[in-house]
């Protein structure tokens, strides 16, 4: 089992780009799991940028029982 939390987001537009990189380039406690958007294709470019990323609808990401943080 990893040590590093499994981190979610929500918001896929441009300023959470950098959010995604300091979060998963900065600290060796988070991973980024999954990345969500009511724009699909800004979730997906930022999901695809994180190994193991996933591109999620809000709703899933929220339901997802594996969820350490949002």
């Amino acid at each position: 089992m990893s040590s590093a939390a499994a981190d979610d987001i929500i918001g896929g537009g441009k300023i959470s780009g950098l959010y995604l990189k300091n979060l998963g380039g900065r600290f060796a406690s988070v991973r980024v799991k999954a990345v969500a958007d009511l724009v699909e294709a800004g979730a997906r470019a930022h999901a695809e940028a994180h190994p193991g990323g996933l591109a999620l609808s809000i709703d899933a990401l929220l339901a997802d029982g594996e969820l350490d943080r949002v």
